[in-house]
């Protein structure tokens, strides 16, 4: 497995640790700002599409290309640069060794995501995005391969992507498991910058 040869330098803390250790097929990750979403997605991106095997097509998505420039970049960091073969930066893909592809995609356009078989798939601000992007295009794009997702990003009211985060608090859908921790649970940030950032915002945002 090429997950045993390759070294990704990765210091999690303790809520990274415990959505690192799940076994779930699909895991949600709901957090505030600044607690290391991002780049614990980035992380368990690289190291499920290099436990899969060689040709395996992994989707970075987020709700827009700017948005998928966040995803870019710690992929960029986090990657081991002796695994990355190609970088094809107008067609946004990077491939690795294996012929393994990142394909980064948008969410805002309608079937741009059709047609491939994922294998892996992290979705980023999955609140931001319409529930069809993920019922008629990424989620049966996961069926040829019984691909695994995951999940990072802040909630934004009760849509669908709450519906899913739900469904991942019942132990009885064992195929989904979601978590939640506040930003005062990253031990690298400090707890009176985030007790300025409440004072200064409305409390339902806050929230």
């Amino acid at each position: 497995m090429l997950t045993q040869r390759v070294q990704i330098k990765f210091t999690r803390h303790e809520g990274q640790s415990l959505f690192h250790a799940s076994i779930a097929r699909f895991r949600l990750l709901a957090c505030g700002r600044r607690w290391g979403k991002t780049k614990v997605g980035a992380v368990e991106f690289l190291l499920m599409l290099l436990s899969c095997d060689e040709g395996s097509v992994g989707y970075c998505v987020a709700p827009t290309f700017a948005h998928t420039r966040k995803q870019w970049k710690e992929i960029k960091y986090y990657c081991p640069k002796e695994i990355i073969t190609g970088i094809n930066l107008s067609a946004h893909v990077i491939t690795l060794v294996g012929n393994r592809e990142i394909q980064f995609k948008s969410a805002d356009g309608a079937d741009s995501m059709r047609g491939d078989a994922v294998a892996v798939l992290w979705m980023d601000e999955g609140a931001q995005i319409q529930e069809d992007r993920w019922t008629l295009e990424l989620r049966p794009s996961l069926m040829d391969t019984h691909g695994k997702a995951i999940f990072t990003g802040t909630p934004a009211g009760k849509n669908w992507y709450f519906q899913l985060f739900t469904r991942g608090q019942d132990p009885s859908q064992t195929d989904y498991q979601s978590f939640a921790f506040s930003s005062y649970t990253n031990p690298y940030l400090d707890p009176k910058e985030i007790d300025e950032f409440k004072r200064d915002m409305p409390e339902l945002a806050y929230r």
